[in-house]
Order: structure tokens, then sequence, then C-alpha cells
């Protein structure tokens, strides 16, 4: 099943810089006068222009008006679920995945109002999915459309949700005419308003909020041809093709991207 392609792409791919952030934010929630400096300079080795000067821009706001660094708690369990994406075995993938799983549950608790506790708590549910059974797919696609509706409903212009929406969209607007019977009547049902169109709806409201991402586009563009609309399509592929590749996962998907649309 194609389920768990709803996970967020474009993850940061070198393991060693990913720990030594890691370990930089989890100093910062418990010592943010020792590690925000650090921390900007990891940021400015692993991130390039603009997705880099986006996180060092946050990070620099949050300081200079002394707000909260509880705040990057979040980003933390980002961090951890962008590393169990990437992790080559399913056994790392759960020690991982239960590691974030603890930093989402305080959250869950203490940080109800923040967007990024829904988003986060969303995207752990689309990493556990990829290790799930079909029936536990469900379960936690049901979870995902609730908790990036409740992050939409505090942050209507969170660029990641609506894409975590309209992959969830996707996930299921693309299954097979044997998957939807399954899904029906096995796993207890398809969930309401789940399709392609609504996808599209999400990755273009996705694209409008964060232009030139490759992944957002790759997505779209990938939509679209599914739709019919070919034309569309190939138009958004070559916007995708002309966006920046950031990283292992960015140049991956290009190359996937060319694939899929050389025929075009």
């Amino acid at each position: 099943m194609k389920l768990a392609q709803i996970i967020l792409g474009r993850m940061p791919s070198n393991h060693q810089v990913l720990s030594a952030l890691l370990i930089l934010v989890g100093s910062a929630v418990s010592s943010p006068s020792r590690a925000v400096s650090p921390l900007l300079d990891t940021l400015d080795a692993m991130y390039s222009s603009p997705r880099r000067m986006d996180a060092v821009r946050r990070v620099r706001e949050l300081r200079s008006r002394g707000a909260d660094l509880e705040g990057l708690r979040w980003r933390h369990a980002y961090m951890i679920l962008a590393e169990a994406n990437g992790a080559d075995s399913d056994p790392r993938r759960r020690a991982l995945l239960d590691s974030a799983r603890g930093v989402v549950d305080t959250l869950l608790l203490e940080r109800r109002g923040d967007p990024g506790t829904w988003f986060v708590a969303a995207l752990k549910d689309a990493v556990e999915a990829s290790v799930s059974d079909p029936r536990r797919k469900l379960e936690l696609s049901r979870s995902i459309r609730s908790r990036v509706g409740t992050c939409l409903d505090l942050e209507p212009s969170h660029a990641g949700c609506w894409f975590l929406l309209g992959r969830w969209h996707e996930g299921f607007g693309s299954l097979s005419t044997f998957e939807r019977v399954m899904v029906g009547t096995v796993l207890g049902g398809m969930p309401r308003g789940a399709s392609l169109d609504s996808a599209r709806i999400a990755l273009e409201r996705a694209d409008a909020l964060r232009p030139n991402d490759l992944q957002i586009l790759s997505d779209l563009a990938t939509v679209l041809h599914s739709l019919g609309e070919i034309d569309d399509a190939r138009e958004v592929a070559r916007r995708a093709l002309r966006a920046p590749a950031i990283g292992t996962e960015g140049r991956t998907a290009r190359k996937r991207l060319r694939r899929r649309f050389a025929g075009l």
C-alpha cells in the first residue's frame, strides 16, 4: 500500500552533522544561553540559502526578543524524525522513533497551542506508518489528518502542514481499485474526503507559501499528471527541476522527477 508515502520529504542527509545538531538543540532547551551561538553556527554549516537563512533567522529572532526557547523543542523532534526517515534499517528507525515520541508526547502535554507541536506530531505518525502493518497505517492516517488540521487551524500559513495534507490526500487518492476495496472492507473504510483533487489544492497552497521548493513541486507535478493534466504537470516539473536540490534527498528527488517526466 502507498500510505507510507505521506512522509514529509527533503530531510537532512548528513547524519554526523545532524547528530551534532540534535545535541545542540537539546542543549538549547536545557541551557539556552550557552547553546544558541553554536546552534546558529551549525545551522550555517548545514543549510544552504535560502533554507539556511530561514532556519538561522528563526533562531536569531527568538534570541533577539528573549523568547521562550522551549519553542525549539519541536525542531528537536523534527530532527530526530528526519534521522529516523533516513535510517538504513527498521530497528534503527524504530529506536529513533521511540526517542522522538517522548519529545512529542511532552509537547502535546505542555505546548498544545504551538502549531509546531501538531506538525511534528503528524510527522511522527507518518514515520511510524512507514514501519507499521496496514491496519495501524490506517489508524495513523486518521491521526495525521486530525493533527494537520489542528496545526492549520492554529497557523493557516504553515507550509509544512499543507504539504503533509497534500501527501495525505495523494496517498489515498492514488490507491488502486483493489487497495480501495481492501481499505473499505478489511480495514474499516476510506477516510472521508481523500482525493487527488484535494491533494492538488493542498500542494498548490504549500507552493504559494513556500515557492521553489523541489519536494512540493515534485509532488504537485506527480498529482497533476495523475489527474491527466499533462501540460500543467510538465510546467510544474520544469519549475521543480530549476529549484535548488538540497542534500542527497534533493538530488534523489530531482533524478526521480527527471525519470518520471522524461517522455513528456
